[in-house]
Protein backbone atom coordinates (compact mmCIF):
# COMPACT_ATOMS: atom_id res chain seq x y z
CA UNK A 1 0.00 0.00 0.00
CA UNK A 2 1.38 3.42 -0.93
CA UNK A 3 0.39 6.85 0.42
CA UNK A 4 -2.50 7.28 -2.04
CA UNK A 5 -3.90 3.83 -1.28
CA UNK A 6 -3.64 4.51 2.44
CA UNK A 7 -5.68 7.72 2.06
CA UNK A 8 -8.35 5.99 -0.02
CA UNK A 9 -8.70 3.20 2.55
CA UNK A 10 -8.92 5.69 5.38
CA UNK A 11 -11.74 7.69 3.70
CA UNK A 12 -13.66 4.76 2.23
CA UNK A 13 -16.16 4.56 5.17
CA UNK A 14 -17.35 8.11 4.34
CA UNK A 15 -18.08 7.07 0.76
CA UNK A 16 -20.43 4.25 1.77
CA UNK A 17 -22.83 6.54 3.66
CA UNK A 18 -23.77 3.91 6.24
CA UNK A 19 -21.81 1.29 8.17
CA UNK A 20 -21.63 -2.23 6.83
CA UNK A 21 -24.68 -4.39 7.66
CA UNK A 22 -28.19 -3.43 8.86
CA UNK A 23 -28.66 -1.43 12.01
CA UNK A 24 -29.57 -3.46 15.08
CA UNK A 25 -31.75 -0.58 16.37
CA UNK A 26 -35.51 -0.62 15.60
CA UNK A 27 -35.98 3.09 15.05
CA UNK A 28 -39.78 2.85 14.69
CA UNK A 29 -40.09 0.99 17.98
CA UNK A 30 -37.81 3.48 19.67
CA UNK A 31 -40.03 6.36 18.48
CA UNK A 32 -43.17 4.54 19.64
CA UNK A 33 -41.65 3.98 23.05
CA UNK A 34 -40.80 7.66 23.16
CA UNK A 35 -44.44 8.61 22.46
CA UNK A 36 -45.69 6.30 25.23
CA UNK A 37 -43.19 7.79 27.62
CA UNK A 38 -44.51 11.23 26.70
CA UNK A 39 -48.02 10.31 27.81
CA UNK A 40 -46.78 8.87 31.08
CA UNK A 41 -44.21 11.55 31.93
CA UNK A 42 -45.82 14.47 30.03
CA UNK A 43 -42.57 15.39 28.32
CA UNK A 44 -42.79 17.41 25.09
CA UNK A 45 -43.02 15.74 21.70
CA UNK A 46 -40.20 17.90 20.43
CA UNK A 47 -37.83 16.68 23.12
CA UNK A 48 -38.69 13.03 22.54
CA UNK A 49 -38.28 13.24 18.77
CA UNK A 50 -35.05 15.20 19.10
CA UNK A 51 -33.56 12.58 21.41
CA UNK A 52 -34.49 9.73 19.09
CA UNK A 53 -33.24 11.49 15.95
CA UNK A 54 -29.92 12.40 17.60
CA UNK A 55 -29.47 8.81 18.78
CA UNK A 56 -30.34 7.38 15.36
CA UNK A 57 -28.09 9.87 13.59
CA UNK A 58 -25.18 8.98 15.85
CA UNK A 59 -25.67 5.30 15.06
CA UNK A 60 -25.81 5.92 11.31
CA UNK A 61 -22.85 8.31 11.09
CA UNK A 62 -20.40 6.39 13.28
CA UNK A 63 -17.80 4.86 10.93
CA UNK A 64 -17.28 1.10 11.27
CA UNK A 65 -14.17 0.42 13.33
CA UNK A 66 -12.96 -2.29 10.97
CA UNK A 67 -12.31 0.37 8.31
CA UNK A 68 -10.28 2.71 10.53
CA UNK A 69 -6.56 2.36 9.81
CA UNK A 70 -3.84 3.28 12.30
CA UNK A 71 -2.32 6.70 11.80
CA UNK A 72 1.08 6.83 10.17
CA UNK A 73 3.71 7.70 12.78
CA UNK A 74 4.95 11.30 12.78
CA UNK A 75 8.57 11.90 11.88
CA UNK A 76 10.91 13.68 14.27
CA UNK A 77 11.77 17.26 13.45
CA UNK A 78 14.90 17.59 11.34
CA UNK A 79 17.58 19.24 13.51
CA UNK A 80 18.63 22.74 12.56
CA UNK A 81 22.21 22.37 13.79
CA UNK A 82 24.58 19.67 15.04
CA UNK A 83 27.96 19.70 16.76
CA UNK A 84 30.55 16.97 16.12
CA UNK A 85 32.80 15.62 18.86
CA UNK A 86 35.33 12.79 18.96
CA UNK A 87 34.56 10.00 21.42
CA UNK A 88 37.31 8.97 23.83
CA UNK A 89 38.54 5.37 23.50
CA UNK A 90 41.52 5.08 25.80
CA UNK A 91 45.00 4.09 24.66
CA UNK A 92 43.95 1.84 21.78
CA UNK A 93 45.28 2.58 18.30
CA UNK A 94 41.77 2.98 16.90
CA UNK A 95 38.11 2.40 17.68
CA UNK A 96 34.64 2.43 16.16
CA UNK A 97 31.15 3.14 17.47
CA UNK A 98 28.79 0.39 16.29
CA UNK A 99 25.38 1.11 17.81
CA UNK A 100 23.23 2.95 20.33
CA UNK A 101 19.95 2.80 22.25
CA UNK A 102 16.75 4.49 21.09
CA UNK A 103 17.41 7.69 23.03
CA UNK A 104 21.11 8.00 22.24
CA UNK A 105 22.01 7.84 25.93
CA UNK A 106 24.18 4.76 25.43
CA UNK A 107 26.57 4.05 22.57
CA UNK A 108 28.56 0.86 22.12
CA UNK A 109 31.70 0.21 20.11
CA UNK A 110 34.97 -1.64 19.94
CA UNK A 111 38.69 -1.00 19.92
CA UNK A 112 40.87 -2.35 17.12
CA UNK A 113 37.96 -3.06 14.77
CA UNK A 114 39.93 -4.54 11.88
CA UNK A 115 39.93 -8.27 11.17
CA UNK A 116 42.81 -10.18 12.68
CA UNK A 117 43.32 -7.78 15.60
CA UNK A 118 45.42 -9.22 18.43
CA UNK A 119 43.25 -7.68 21.16
CA UNK A 120 39.86 -6.01 21.40
CA UNK A 121 37.70 -4.43 24.12
CA UNK A 122 34.04 -3.45 24.18
CA UNK A 123 33.50 0.28 24.72
CA UNK A 124 30.38 1.85 26.24
CA UNK A 125 29.68 5.58 26.24
CA UNK A 126 26.93 7.29 28.23
CA UNK A 127 25.92 10.77 27.09
CA UNK A 128 29.14 10.97 25.11
CA UNK A 129 31.42 9.97 28.02
CA UNK A 130 33.36 6.70 28.09
CA UNK A 131 32.07 4.70 31.08
CA UNK A 132 33.27 1.16 30.36
CA UNK A 133 36.02 -0.71 28.55
CA UNK A 134 35.25 -4.38 28.96
CA UNK A 135 37.72 -7.12 28.13
CA UNK A 136 36.53 -9.73 25.64
CA UNK A 137 37.11 -13.49 25.59
CA UNK A 138 39.73 -14.95 23.27
CA UNK A 139 37.23 -14.94 20.39
CA UNK A 140 36.96 -11.12 20.71
CA UNK A 141 33.30 -10.44 19.81
CA UNK A 142 32.10 -7.09 18.45
CA UNK A 143 28.86 -5.64 19.84
CA UNK A 144 26.42 -4.32 17.24
CA UNK A 145 23.55 -2.97 19.37
CA UNK A 146 22.71 -1.78 22.89
CA UNK A 147 19.46 -0.93 24.68
CA UNK A 148 18.48 1.67 27.26
CA UNK A 149 19.40 -0.68 30.13
CA UNK A 150 22.99 -0.76 28.91
CA UNK A 151 22.82 -4.37 27.66
CA UNK A 152 24.73 -4.86 24.42
CA UNK A 153 24.75 -7.82 22.03
CA UNK A 154 27.01 -9.03 19.25
CA UNK A 155 29.12 -11.90 18.06
CA UNK A 156 32.47 -13.01 16.83
CA UNK A 157 33.71 -11.73 13.50
CA UNK A 158 35.75 -14.87 12.86
CA UNK A 159 34.18 -18.25 12.08
CA UNK A 160 32.81 -20.35 13.63
CA UNK A 161 30.66 -17.57 15.05
CA UNK A 162 29.42 -17.38 18.62
CA UNK A 163 26.89 -14.95 20.20
CA UNK A 164 27.77 -12.73 23.16
CA UNK A 165 26.22 -10.02 25.31
CA UNK A 166 27.53 -7.36 27.66
CA UNK A 167 25.78 -6.67 30.97
CA UNK A 168 27.11 -4.86 34.04
CA UNK A 169 30.52 -4.43 32.44
CA UNK A 170 31.06 -8.13 31.69
CA UNK A 171 31.04 -9.88 28.30
CA UNK A 172 29.37 -13.31 28.44
CA UNK A 173 28.30 -15.92 25.86
CA UNK A 174 24.66 -16.28 24.89
CA UNK A 175 23.30 -19.80 24.63
CA UNK A 176 23.53 -21.48 21.25
CA UNK A 177 25.56 -20.90 18.11
CA UNK A 178 25.72 -18.01 15.67
CA UNK A 179 25.67 -14.31 16.40
CA UNK A 180 23.40 -11.77 18.10
CA UNK A 181 22.60 -8.68 16.03
CA UNK A 182 19.98 -6.49 17.71
CA UNK A 183 18.27 -6.02 21.08
CA UNK A 184 15.11 -4.07 21.97
CA UNK A 185 14.13 -2.28 25.16
CA UNK A 186 12.38 -5.41 26.51
CA UNK A 187 15.67 -7.31 26.29
CA UNK A 188 14.57 -9.50 23.36
CA UNK A 189 17.49 -10.35 21.10
CA UNK A 190 17.55 -11.24 17.41
CA UNK A 191 20.39 -12.78 15.47
CA UNK A 192 21.51 -15.61 13.22
CA UNK A 193 21.96 -19.32 13.76
CA UNK A 194 25.11 -20.40 11.95
CA UNK A 195 26.43 -23.92 12.11
CA UNK A 196 27.29 -26.79 9.77
CA UNK A 197 26.55 -24.86 6.58
CA UNK A 198 23.08 -23.92 7.80
CA UNK A 199 22.03 -20.33 8.52
CA UNK A 200 18.67 -19.12 9.80
CA UNK A 201 17.26 -16.27 11.91
CA UNK A 202 17.01 -16.89 15.63
CA UNK A 203 15.98 -14.95 18.72
CA UNK A 204 16.35 -15.03 22.48
CA UNK A 205 13.55 -13.92 24.84
CA UNK A 206 16.26 -12.53 27.14
CA UNK A 207 20.04 -12.73 27.55
CA UNK A 208 19.57 -15.80 29.78
CA UNK A 209 17.14 -17.66 27.48
CA UNK A 210 17.64 -20.53 25.07
CA UNK A 211 17.53 -19.45 21.42
CA UNK A 212 14.54 -20.09 19.14
CA UNK A 213 15.41 -20.77 15.49
CA UNK A 214 12.95 -19.57 12.84
CA UNK A 215 11.35 -22.25 10.68
CA UNK A 216 12.59 -22.01 7.09
CA UNK A 217 9.70 -21.14 4.72
CA UNK A 218 8.86 -23.66 2.01
CA UNK A 219 11.11 -23.35 -1.01
CA UNK A 220 13.77 -21.35 0.84
CA UNK A 221 17.24 -22.33 1.96
CA UNK A 222 19.29 -20.28 4.43
CA UNK A 223 18.16 -17.04 6.02
CA UNK A 224 19.38 -14.13 8.12
CA UNK A 225 18.21 -11.46 10.56
CA UNK A 226 18.33 -7.69 10.04
CA UNK A 227 16.69 -6.05 13.08
CA UNK A 228 14.05 -6.37 15.82
CA UNK A 229 11.39 -3.78 16.72
CA UNK A 230 9.95 -2.87 20.10
CA UNK A 231 7.01 -5.28 19.61
CA UNK A 232 9.37 -8.22 19.18
CA UNK A 233 8.91 -8.49 15.40
CA UNK A 234 12.10 -9.63 13.71
CA UNK A 235 12.76 -8.65 10.10
CA UNK A 236 14.49 -11.46 8.24
CA UNK A 237 15.18 -12.68 4.73
CA UNK A 238 15.61 -16.08 3.08
CA UNK A 239 17.38 -17.24 -0.05
CA UNK A 240 15.27 -18.83 -2.80
CA UNK A 241 15.87 -19.96 -6.37
CA UNK A 242 14.61 -16.61 -7.64
CA UNK A 243 16.40 -14.38 -5.14
CA UNK A 244 16.21 -13.22 -1.54
CA UNK A 245 12.74 -12.74 0.01
CA UNK A 246 12.12 -10.58 3.10
CA UNK A 247 9.90 -11.82 5.94
CA UNK A 248 8.45 -10.47 9.15
CA UNK A 249 8.83 -12.99 11.97
CA UNK A 250 6.15 -11.97 14.44
CA UNK A 251 6.31 -12.41 18.20
CA UNK A 252 3.64 -15.17 18.04
CA UNK A 253 5.88 -17.26 15.78
CA UNK A 254 4.05 -16.58 12.53
CA UNK A 255 5.87 -15.28 9.46
CA UNK A 256 4.72 -13.24 6.47
CA UNK A 257 6.59 -12.20 3.34
CA UNK A 258 7.04 -8.49 2.61
CA UNK A 259 5.70 -7.66 -0.85
CA UNK A 260 7.46 -4.95 -2.84
CA UNK A 261 5.63 -1.70 -3.64
CA UNK A 262 2.85 -2.12 -6.22
CA UNK A 263 4.66 -0.25 -8.98
CA UNK A 264 7.47 -2.82 -8.91
CA UNK A 265 6.60 -5.53 -11.38
CA UNK A 266 9.63 -7.50 -10.29
CA UNK A 267 12.59 -7.15 -7.98
CA UNK A 268 13.02 -7.73 -4.28
CA UNK A 269 13.11 -6.09 -0.88
CA UNK A 270 16.30 -6.06 1.16
CA UNK A 271 15.57 -4.85 4.72
CA UNK A 272 17.96 -2.49 6.46
CA UNK A 273 16.62 -1.46 9.90
CA UNK A 274 13.69 -0.10 11.90
CA UNK A 275 13.63 3.68 12.39
CA UNK A 276 10.97 6.17 13.51
CA UNK A 277 8.19 3.53 13.41
CA UNK A 278 9.10 2.32 9.88
CA UNK A 279 11.17 -0.43 8.30
CA UNK A 280 13.76 1.11 5.97
CA UNK A 281 14.72 -1.06 3.01
CA UNK A 282 16.35 -1.20 -0.38
CA UNK A 283 13.93 -2.12 -3.17
CA UNK A 284 15.77 -3.60 -6.09
CA UNK A 285 14.87 -3.64 -9.77
CA UNK A 286 11.61 -3.48 -11.63
CA UNK A 287 10.79 0.20 -11.06
CA UNK A 288 9.54 1.21 -14.48
CA UNK A 289 8.63 4.70 -13.21
CA UNK A 290 12.17 5.61 -12.19
CA UNK A 291 13.75 8.26 -14.48
CA UNK A 292 16.94 6.23 -14.65
CA UNK A 293 15.14 2.95 -15.22
CA UNK A 294 15.29 -0.17 -13.01
CA UNK A 295 17.73 0.11 -10.15
CA UNK A 296 17.92 0.20 -6.35
CA UNK A 297 15.90 2.74 -4.37
CA UNK A 298 15.51 3.48 -0.67
CA UNK A 299 11.95 3.01 0.62
CA UNK A 300 10.35 2.66 4.01
CA UNK A 301 7.49 0.36 5.02
CA UNK A 302 4.87 0.87 7.75
CA UNK A 303 4.02 -2.58 9.08
CA UNK A 304 0.49 -1.99 10.52
CA UNK A 305 -0.88 -0.39 7.31
CA UNK A 306 1.38 -2.04 4.68
CA UNK A 307 2.23 1.46 3.44
CA UNK A 308 5.31 2.05 1.27
CA UNK A 309 6.97 5.44 0.88
CA UNK A 310 9.77 6.29 -1.54
CA UNK A 311 12.69 8.12 0.09
CA UNK A 312 15.28 8.24 -2.65
CA UNK A 313 15.91 6.65 -6.02
CA UNK A 314 19.62 6.97 -5.18
CA UNK A 315 20.55 4.20 -2.74
CA UNK A 316 23.69 6.18 -1.79
CA UNK A 317 21.85 9.42 -1.00
CA UNK A 318 22.30 9.05 2.78
CA UNK A 319 23.18 6.51 5.44
CA UNK A 320 20.56 4.30 7.09
CA UNK A 321 22.15 3.17 10.38
CA UNK A 322 21.66 -0.55 11.01
CA UNK A 323 22.90 -3.22 13.44
CA UNK A 324 24.14 -5.22 10.45
CA UNK A 325 25.88 -2.12 9.01
CA UNK A 326 24.34 -2.92 5.61
CA UNK A 327 22.86 0.58 5.33
CA UNK A 328 26.20 2.24 5.91
CA UNK A 329 29.01 3.11 3.54
CA UNK A 330 32.02 5.37 3.50
CA UNK A 331 31.25 8.81 2.11
CA UNK A 332 33.10 12.10 1.88
CA UNK A 333 30.41 13.85 3.94
CA UNK A 334 28.27 12.37 6.76
CA UNK A 335 24.58 12.33 5.85
CA UNK A 336 21.69 10.37 7.38
CA UNK A 337 17.96 9.91 6.83
CA UNK A 338 15.71 11.62 9.40
CA UNK A 339 12.22 10.45 8.57
CA UNK A 340 11.87 11.18 4.84
CA UNK A 341 14.47 13.96 4.87
CA UNK A 342 18.26 13.91 4.67
CA UNK A 343 20.31 15.51 7.45
CA UNK A 344 23.79 16.74 6.56
CA UNK A 345 26.04 16.40 9.59
CA UNK A 346 29.13 18.57 10.09
CA UNK A 347 32.39 16.96 9.07
CA UNK A 348 35.57 16.82 11.15
CA UNK A 349 37.93 16.77 8.18
CA UNK A 350 41.56 16.63 9.24
CA UNK A 351 43.25 14.99 6.23
CA UNK A 352 42.44 15.01 2.50
CA UNK A 353 41.33 11.36 2.51
CA UNK A 354 38.88 11.58 5.45
CA UNK A 355 35.55 9.84 4.97
CA UNK A 356 32.62 8.97 7.23
CA UNK A 357 30.04 6.38 8.20
CA UNK A 358 26.91 7.16 10.21
CA UNK A 359 26.18 4.07 12.30
CA UNK A 360 23.52 5.34 14.68
CA UNK A 361 20.72 7.90 15.00
CA UNK A 362 18.34 8.28 17.94
CA UNK A 363 14.57 8.13 17.48
CA UNK A 364 14.39 11.86 18.25
CA UNK A 365 17.19 12.61 15.77
CA UNK A 366 18.95 14.57 18.53
CA UNK A 367 21.97 12.22 18.67
CA UNK A 368 23.88 10.59 15.84
CA UNK A 369 27.13 8.65 15.93
CA UNK A 370 29.56 7.18 13.46
CA UNK A 371 33.17 7.01 12.48
CA UNK A 372 35.81 8.91 10.55
CA UNK A 373 37.82 6.68 8.19
CA UNK A 374 40.55 6.95 5.65
CA UNK A 375 38.98 6.70 2.20
CA UNK A 376 42.29 5.32 0.95
CA UNK A 377 42.68 2.85 3.84
CA UNK A 378 45.81 4.62 5.03
CA UNK A 379 47.43 3.19 8.15
CA UNK A 380 48.28 6.75 9.14
CA UNK A 381 44.58 7.66 9.40
CA UNK A 382 42.94 5.01 11.64
CA UNK A 383 39.19 4.95 12.43
CA UNK A 384 37.96 7.44 15.05
CA UNK A 385 34.47 7.34 16.66
CA UNK A 386 32.34 10.51 16.53
CA UNK A 387 29.15 11.71 18.21
CA UNK A 388 26.91 14.48 16.84
CA UNK A 389 24.63 16.31 19.30
CA UNK A 390 21.83 18.15 17.50
CA UNK A 391 19.19 20.74 18.28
Amino acid sequence: MNDDEYGISLLRPLDTGVPDGPSRINVAKAMGDGRRARRVRTISAAAAITAVVVTAAALVLRPPTEHVLPALPPDPAKPSSCVAQKLEFGKAASAEVTGGDRTGTYLVGTTNPWAGAKSRTVLVWKKGELIASAATPKRMPVMSDINGSGIAVGGTAEMPSLPFYLRDGKVSPLKGDGIAIAINEAGQIAGNYEKRDHAAPQRWASPDAEPEVMTTPAGATGGRTWDIDENGTVVTSFYTNTGEVAYLWHADGSAEPIAAPNQFSSGGVMPIAFHFGWLYAEVRGGNSNAPTGPGTSIYRYHLPTRTWQLLSEDSWAAHVPAPTNVGGFQSELPTVFVGRQILELPAMTETPDDGYTVDFISETAKVAAGNKFSLTASDNNPPVPIIWNCT
